[in-house]
């Protein structure tokens, strides 16, 4: 489980977000910023993060620009951690175009 930091991903070429295969916490980040908007004149689409594992974030995703795509992989937020940053637009989202998911843990109530 991570306890501090950020993974920032700027500009506009497209990155990659290495995870995990594993289903359980043994890869994860605390924080992850994603700022790859679209730029007029310059680039009429936003960057992409892919995800090329299942990332686990315990912190806060923050998306201010710039599509996230999940693939066949997992994008799990830990029970404390947040999605956070610009309203949400067709430049400014996450996209599930295969199998992966985007999930939430909850605390147990009891």
């Amino acid at each position: 489980m991570a306890t501090s930091g950020t993974v920032h991903f700027v500009g506009a070429e497209n990155q990659q977000i290495q995870g995990t295969t594993s289903t359980n916490y043994d890869s994860s980040f605390m924080n992850v910023e994603i700022y790859k908007p679209a730029v007029a004149g310059k680039t009429n689409t936003p960057g992409i993060v892919s995800l090329i594992g299942n990332v686990f974030i315990d912190g806060s995703l923050t998306l201010n620009g710039g599509q996230v795509v999940l693939g066949e992989y997992n994008l799990v937020l830990n029970k404390d951690a947040s999605i956070n940053g610009s309203s949400t637009s067709e430049d400014n989202m996450i996209i599930t175009d295969g199998n992966g998911e985007l999930r939430k843990i909850f605390a147990n109530s009891g």
